[in-house]
């Protein structure tokens, strides 16, 4: 997802496995971008999604926005957690995901 303000986009959003909650971590194809993820301590790689996550906890959004932004031009989409804020017991469960 691109924005003509914003060179880079990564997208995060909430994500339940096993009674587990996480954050998916979703950004375009360039080897920027993949680079910059894998820096982000804590951050794996699911091959079964082809997509970084992390645990959740309370600061991972802070951790996560402060280590984009240290990119010019890059944008932290985490909308998906302004909307499931208002669906607090209607996260996905997805019991196919493997690292």
């Amino acid at each position: 997802m691109k924005n003509n303000y914003f060179s880079t986009t990564i997208r995060i959003e909430p994500f339940t496995h096993l009674n587990k909650t996480l954050v998916l971590i979703d950004c375009d194809d360039s080897s920027a971008a993949h680079k910059h993820i894998e820096k982000l301590e804590g951050v794996r790689w699911s091959n079964n999604r082809k997509q970084y996550y992390m645990d959740y906890d309370r600061y991972v959004i802070n951790r996560i926005f402060e280590h984009i932004h240290k990119k010019a031009g890059w944008y932290l989409d985490y909308s998906a957690f302004i909307t499931q804020e208002r669906k607090t017991n209607n996260q996905r469960e997805d019991k196919s995901f493997k690292e």
